[in-house]
């Protein structure tokens, strides 16, 4: 019946060898004893309606022989992951682990680092602030290694100040003041000599010894507050920040890890980064800078006092005022 369907149906499909093929196939099957449909038989309807019959029930056959199948098979894939599922946690589980051992280990060894290269660093900041007391204490103008030539010779005012704001106290200098702005007889020669002695152990560009100094004290303790301010001096105006902590106030300027400390051994400029303790304050009082209400000034039990102006200019308890009156609290408390 298959090959009569395909003989008659799809005989154009079919080459002539395949035709050929097809007949001698059937011919074998009478000689072997089967019953066949002529190739020249009529279309029959009933022959026809068998062959539909035929088709059909070999087609859902197919589709429910094939829903058998992929049931079967989603059936053994959930029965698989089911029982891989245990052990898929477990592997998760371990390999959690092992990340956080890792990290953990990372983390000590990474602190590790970071505290070595701290303690060389205060080592070396150490060493350097050591010898710039040294050299202070030994080539001032009494002392024994005194040398004449490379001693500043210029006066400038201390920054101390007496009860009555008065600034009395004269203290030695470099003269920073360019040449073309000077008489012919009172221009500084350029001379390499007249430098201050061991000068060649401040020279490193890595860091400001003074501002990495009041840095790594600020890093030291909790921080209550932090505020861009601009420390205000007769020398210069310098951006930084200040730092409110658990046990002084710091003042950092900007880029102190890349600034070079041009503060020479003696005193030429005031330092650009600061710090002191709360028992050195004195007073503080709100000022104004550059016509606006935003600036404090502070006053140090030393005779130091110092001016720090904020970038706001806000209506009403700005964090300004809320400085002064945190400090004026704390000296208040502390007095008492």
């Amino acid at each position: 019946m298959y090959l009569y369907e395909m003989l008659h149906d799809h005989k154009d499909a079919l080459t002539k060898e395949e035709q050929s093929t097809v007949g001698s196939f059937m011919t074998s099957l009478k000689v072997w004893g089967h019953r066949c449909i002529p190739p020249s038989a009529p279309h029959k309807p009933d022959l026809l309606k068998a062959i539909k019959e035929e088709q059909l029930k070999y087609e859902a056959d197919e589709k429910s022989s094939k829903l058998a199948w992929e049931k079967k098979i989603s059936n053994t894939q959930k029965s698989l992951i089911q029982r891989l599922d245990g052990k898929s946690k477990d592997i998760s589980k371990i390999a959690a682990d092992i990340t956080q051992n890792v990290s953990l280990r990372q983390g000590m060894e990474r602190k590790k680092v970071i505290q070595h290269i701290r303690g060389l660093y205060k080592i070396d900041l150490s060493a350097s602030r050591h010898w710039q007391e040294l050299v202070q204490q030994l080539t001032h103008d009494r002392a024994v290694w005194y040398d004449q030539t490379s001693y500043p010779t210029s006066w400038q005012l201390d920054p101390t100040e007496g009860p009555n704001r008065e600034r009395r106290r004269l203290q030695r200098c470099y003269l920073t003041i360019p040449n073309k702005y000077l008489l012919k007889d009172r221009r500084k020669p350029d001379d390499p000599a007249a430098r201050a002695p061991l000068s060649f152990l401040f020279e490193d560009k890595t860091h400001s010894s003074f501002s990495s100094t009041v840095k790594d004290k600020a890093t030291s303790e909790p921080i209550r507050f932090t505020r861009r301010c601009i420390s205000v001096a007769p020398s210069r105006e310098t951006s930084g920040e200040l730092l409110l902590g658990k046990s002084g106030m710091y003042f950092v300027e900007d880029n102190a890890a890349d600034a070079h400390d041009n503060q020479s051994v003696h005193g030429e400029t005031e330092a650009a980064s600061f710090s002191w303790t709360y028992e050195e304050i004195k007073e503080v009082h709100k000022r104004w800078w550059q016509l606006r209400d935003n600036a404090v000034e502070i006053f140090l039990t030393n005779g130091r006092t110092l001016l720090l102006a904020f970038h706001t200019t806000k209506v009403g308890l700005t964090k300004e005022h809320r400085i002064s009156c945190y400090l004026l609290t704390f000296h208040t408390t502390k007095v008492g």
